[in-house]
């Protein structure tokens, strides 16, 4: 795995890529770091797909983290993001770029652990499949792919980036071989990946795909609290 430390701090910077070091190596975990002092260096050889995980510094002059994060995010939905902070007050920021976690100065060795481990447990998910019958074929999809799944008559509609697949799977059935937590069934008729939505709204769901999900006015306020309980136990739990 490939990761990259942004950190303006040289001395911060220098001692989160040692901590990391260390982590890696007592656990037999291959990884390539590399650092930079700031988001506009690194943009400047920056290709998608470049890096599995970031950790970025929020508070740093000319570009913050959150707005290295967005910039990332935009080119590679896969990307992992750990921001580095001295205060808990602006963590909620990060739910729009889909934060995994956040490590709050002073860092030392446990948090690092921590955040890793839960980085190493984000590939493994990001990497995991389902296999699907799609007429007589079974092909393998990625959960991470999936945006959201609707019911449309007696077929489900499997919603990607950019296209979609049309299977006869019952949603039900669909939802435990996911058996994923970042899942959500937000209406009887649509199964929703929490960690591609957006934004909420009073109409419901918006979609990284920018599609709209609805969300039932009489069981709104609970969906809206599960999601934003996920979004919080996927940074601190």
């Amino acid at each position: 795995m490939k990761i990259a430390i942004v950190d303006d701090d040289k001395e911060e910077r220098a001692l989160l890529t040692e901590l990391i070091c260390q982590c890696c190596d007592n656990n037999i975990w291959n990884a390539k770091l590399v650092g930079f002092s700031n988001g506009e260096s690194m943009f400047q050889s920056f290709t998608p797909g470049d890096f599995n995980i970031y950790f970025l510094d929020i508070y740093m002059a000319e570009m913050t983290g959150v707005e290295v994060a967005k910039r990332i995010r935009k080119q590679d939905e896969n990307a992992i993001f750990i921001f580095t902070t001295s205060s808990e007050e602006f963590y909620r920021e990060g739910f729009d770029v889909g934060a995994l976690h956040y490590l709050v100065k002073p860092i030392d060795y446990a948090k690092v652990k921590d955040a890793m481990n839960r980085c190493i447990k984000s590939l493994g998910e990001i990497a995991r499949q389902i296999e699907i019958k799609v007429g007589k074929n079974r092909i393998k999809v990625k959960l991470v792919d999936i945006q959201y799944i609707e019911v449309l008559g007696n077929a489900c509609h499997i919603h990607m980036a950019k296209n979609k697949i049309v299977t006869y799977t019952p949603l039900n059935d669909l939802e435990k071989l996911i058996n994923e937590k970042s899942f959500l069934r937000c209406h009887r008729s649509f199964l929703v990946n929490m960690r591609a939505i957006i934004q909420k709204t009073s109409d419901g769901l918006i979609m990284e795909n920018g599609a709209l999900v609805p969300v039932p006015k009489n069981s709104r306020t609970s969906i809206m609290k599960e999601i934003d309980n996920y979004n919080i136990e996927s940074m601190w739990e």
